[in-house]
């Protein structure tokens, strides 16, 4: 899969965004997709390799280290500074990342959590889908 590859420092929230405050889990960077631990109630680098990691919450968009407060998106357009594909899906994939819809792999036992819908080239409407359903292997 090829990953987004978000400009850290320049990852921009649009206006009317919805955003939340959370507490970080381990240190985290601006565009990491991110997901609430149960146990904690921290905040974590979303994965999909299990149905919990991969229940997304939303998008970083503070730098923080364990255990300091975060901001994230919830909902709303994002500018990720990064190219998107326009009327593509964007889906959770390895550790804190996103990557096309086109681009999974049908065969992965990745569990499905799609992001948002690119509405530019670099925006991404974020609209957060967790699936709970997993890829047959």
């Amino acid at each position: 899969m090829a990953d987004l590859n978000p400009t850290n420092a320049t990852v921009i929230p649009q206006d009317g965004s919805t955003r939340a405050n959370g507490q970080a889990g381990v240190s985290v960077v601006q565009g990491d997709t991110l997901y609430l631990n149960a146990a904690d109630n921290k905040l974590y680098k979303a994965v999909n390799t299990s149905d919990a990691a991969a229940d997304v919450v939303g998008i970083c968009l503070t730098l923080s280290t364990t255990d300091q407060p975060d901001i994230y998106l919830k909902s709303g357009k994002i500018d990720l500074d990064t190219t998107v594909v326009v009327g593509t899906a964007y889906v959770q994939s390895a550790a804190g990342l996103m990557t096309a819809i086109t681009d999974v792999a049908h065969d992965t036992a990745d569990w499905v959590t799609i992001i948002g819908i690119a509405t530019t080239a670099a925006i991404l409407d974020v609209n957060i889908q967790a699936s709970g359903v997993q890829i047959p292997a």
